[in-house]
């Protein structure tokens, strides 16, 4: 994850007329590893039955994530979803054909991704769930994840880790090769500031497979989401989240090579990733433009003061 610390108002006034509470850091690209092959890839029910796909789809997910796929209980199920279809309408997302949707509750007593099963006009079911990391406020450079409706249109295709460390001996986005996905810049409530925002940009990705991936469960990031290794890999094989970049895959060389040879794309791939808070319902949506425009103008003001 990558955030933006805070601006000097008054400087940022005098230079830009215009405010910005925070200040991105500059993203690194990082070169995309070869593709893990899925395991226990099967192959793809016909689209035709889009409820028989689903049942087929968490059979494979129950095989694959094994004791990480946890039980959630129906009532706290119900009001996620609830949450992630209210925020869909806010922002005016529809779903308008039976879709795979990635809803993350980043309450701290819930901290779980559900895989929903979303159609129009019928009840939306909870395929598979996992325990998650989101962010941690009240330390440097750490703020709540975004809540809100993240798109993976394609835009920025994402990356896969390297499997480096840092200073810490931390594997930060997990090991090598597995897939990041990368939802831009995003405002969230800056704790340090009450009243205004700060702006992050939120990704998903897997964590340190020995020290970090063991805490799932707990908020742990500094806004990011925090997904296991095992996961990452079962959504990055089947394409679950690729809906928009699959079709890009033909005649896109980066798209092909982020996909790897062992792609399945699944029928019901989507491309939607709705973050909520059960114990915050009425937190304010991440607003992607206002982010941009605060990126845009600390990136005028450098621009001014490089030329002065």
């Amino acid at each position: 994850m990558f955030f933006v610390p805070p601006l000097a108002a008054a400087l940022i006034a005098l230079a830009l007329a215009a405010a910005g509470p925070a200040r991105a850091q500059p993203v690194t690209t990082i070169a995309p590893a070869p593709q893990q092959a899925g395991q226990n890839a099967q192959p793809a029910v016909s689209p035709a039955d889009p409820a028989a796909q689903a049942l087929h789809l968490a059979d494979e997910m129950k095989l694959a994530l094994g004791t990480q796929d946890v039980a959630v209980p129906q009532a706290e199920r119900d009001r996620a979803i609830a949450l992630a279809r209210k925020a869909l309408q806010t922002r005016n997302v529809p779903i308008d054909h039976p879709q795979l949707v990635m809803v993350v509750d980043r309450a701290v007593k819930v901290q779980r991704l559900l895989v929903v099963f979303a159609q129009p006009g019928a009840a939306w079911e909870v395929l598979g769930a996992v325990k998650v990391s989101t962010g941690r406020p009240g330390q440097a450079e750490h703020f709540k994840t975004p809540v809100g409706v993240m798109i993976n249109d394609g835009s920025i295709p994402g990356y896969r880790a390297q499997g480096t460390v840092n200073q810490n001996g931390i594997r930060g986005i997990g090991a090598k090769g597995l897939r990041v996905y990368d939802f831009g810049w995003s405002t969230t409530a800056d704790w340090r500031h009450p009243g205004q925002v700060a702006v992050v940009r939120l990704e998903m990705h897997a964590t340190d497979p020995v020290y970090l991936e063991p805490k799932l469960g707990t908020p742990e990031s500094e806004a990011c989401i925090h997904i296991p290794t095992k996961f990452n890999v079962f959504i990055d094989h089947h394409g679950l989240l690729d809906a928009d970049l699959a079709p890009k895959a033909a005649s896109d060389p980066e798209i092909a090579w982020l996909f790897g040879p062992d792609h399945v794309q699944s029928p019901l791939a989507g491309d939607k990733l709705v973050v909520v808070d059960s114990s915050e319902p009425d937190a304010p949506l991440s607003d992607p433009q206002e982010a941009q425009q605060i990126e845009q103008n600390w990136a005028n003001y450098m621009k001014s003061i490089n030329h002065s």
